[in-house]
């Protein structure tokens, strides 16, 4: 059996079975929010979402393309560019930790805020993000983009 295949294919399912669920909503004018892994931070679910005026907050894998100053890299590899005073201090339940937002085009995306996140006891270790998060609504700050993915 082709494992590769196998996978690829529950993907497109899964895409499938959210874009459905997404379209299945009325339009929404106040700000609504969908919270998700990094299975649905695709260009495909992000656009479905976005259509019915619902913005998305979810995971980012670490290799995932960002274009800071125009130039493709992996968000692991841009990490490592990162200063410590580049990020934000947040607490969020009692932890603190750096952040740093990025905001900007990715992969498959025009445009995006990507939260990079390390623990406080390793800080500003490339290779030790907590997490990476992605949002499209502008508005939100740092502290509401990390503190939505807490709970």
């Amino acid at each position: 059996m082709n494992c590769r295949y196998s996978i690829r294919k529950q993907q497109k399912v899964k895409n499938n079975l959210s874009i459905g669920m997404i379209k299945r909503n009325p339009s929404f004018q106040q700000p609504i929010y969908l919270l998700c892994d990094s299975w649905f931070t695709s260009r495909s679910n992000i656009g479905a979402a976005l259509s019915k005026g619902i913005h998305v907050i979810g995971a980012l894998k670490t290799n995932r393309i960002l274009y800071p100053q125009g130039i493709g890299l992996q968000a692991k590899e841009f990490a490592t560019h990162i200063q410590e005073d580049e990020t934000d201090l947040v607490t969020v339940v009692n932890e603190s930790h750096p952040i740093y937002r990025y905001e900007g085009a990715l992969n498959d995306l025009n445009h995006g805020i990507v939260m990079m996140c390390w623990n406080e006891e390793h800080p500003m270790e490339p290779m030790r993000f907590l997490k990476h998060r992605y949002g499209t609504d502008d508005g939100t700050n740092s502290l509401e983009l990390q503190s939505a993915m807490e709970h």
